[in-house]
């Protein structure tokens, strides 16, 4: 049903059903084998990310003990999600260079992250059970009353990087920003902008543009990414919000057009779109992936995890995975995700609180 944009639907919580933290929940538990590639939104704003060497110090590679066992790797998400393959993908890449033990992916599936976050804290601050993260966490943390945000827990690093798009269905008059904004101008309250879910990255970014346009325009909430898509594909909304790995067989058969990242440069997957802060409408907002911890993990194995990431993103098979999703390596220090993610949070909370 469509709906005119207000703060009073886009301020709707979600609801949560944590599951209790001692008993973990049910956990998906499964091995280093990537997954089929997809992708999981969170985005992340503006300052840009350290473009640091990931290579790891061979001299401790060398010599550390660290791990000593298995290491645990907790995702928030259902197996094939973005956060998902890069964890399987870092987990497959450091095969045969864990002392002879392994990195497991557990898929804690629950309450937009509340589920993971809960059984996390639980965990030993040892190094031997880590998570991937986004912020979509940063959502979950800031629009519901989720009993572990994502401030309780150490930030390690960031690997990755999602851009962000705004696209329409292939068979609209416009090209670019400017042109959607002109022909919302002429056909105002024609327009239906789809959101995936309430509180998503995608709808951030979509009210960003609405809001500081200025535009007249519908709005179409949905439970999910695959439904909303669906609609537009079918004609029944014009415009929405997401990462290339979501639409790009659509965009390769001509079925959609791609009007703007929401990165503050052009990306090497379609260096022809331009920015959205190019075309008028002063908005960056960036998706980032990393690793958290317990928040009394030392700093010496925070070290200890980073260069194992490092060594990761080191690897050929890691790029092909990630950049074949759309997606960008991107080595970002602990320190600056964190904040990354701590200006998404008040940024979040400006547009959609």
């Amino acid at each position: 049903m469509k709906k005119r944009i207000c703060s009073a639907l886009l301020a709707s919580a979600m609801v949560l059903a944590l599951a209790a933290c001692s008993s973990g929940g049910a956990a998906a538990t499964t091995a280093a084998p990537a997954a089929p590639a997809a992708t999981t939104a969170a985005a992340t704003t503006a300052a840009p990310a350290t473009q640091a060497p990931t290579k790891a110090p061979e001299s401790v590679a060398e010599t550390s003990k660290y791990p000593e066992k298995d290491i645990t790797a907790v995702y928030f998400s259902k197996v094939g999600s973005g956060g998902d393959v890069m964890l399987r993908t870092m987990a497959k890449a450091l095969e045969g260079k864990l002392n002879g033990h392994n990195m497991v992916v557990e898929n804690r599936v629950g309450s937009s992250g509340g589920v993971a976050m809960a059984y996390l804290k639980e965990c030993a601050p040892d190094g031997y059970t880590i998570m991937g993260t986004s912020t979509s966490i940063v959502l979950s943390s800031v629009f519901t009353d989720i009993p572990v945000p994502y401030t309780e827990f150490k930030f390690v690093c960031g690997m990755v990087k999602d851009p962000e798009y705004i696209y329409c269905r292939a068979d609209l008059p416009f090209d670019d920003i400017q042109g959607l904004i002109a022909y919302a101008k002429e056909h105002p309250g024609e327009l239906s902008f789809g959101f995936p879910m309430p509180q998503s990255s995608e709808a951030l970014s979509q009210t960003c543009l609405i809001q500081e346009s200025g535009i007249d325009a519908n709005v179409v909430v949905f439970e999910g990414g695959p439904e909303c898509f669906t609609s537009l594909l079918g004609g029944h909304i014009d415009v929405s919000a997401g990462s290339y790995d979501d639409f790009g067989a659509s965009y390769e058969n001509g079925d959609i057009k791609v009007l703007a990242t929401l990165l503050g440069a052009p990306t090497s997957t379609l260096p022809d779109v331009k920015p959205l802060c190019e075309q008028g409408i002063d908005v960056t907002l960036e998706k980032a992936r990393g690793i958290i911890v317990p928040k009394d993990t030392p700093d010496e194995v925070c070290a200890e995890i980073d260069r194992l990431v490092r060594m990761a993103m080191d690897s050929e098979e890691f790029h092909t995975v990630i950049e074949g999703q759309g997606c960008e390596v991107v080595y970002i220090p602990g320190d600056e995700l964190r904040d990354m993610y701590d200006k998404f949070a008040e940024y979040a909370k400006s547009k959609l609180g």
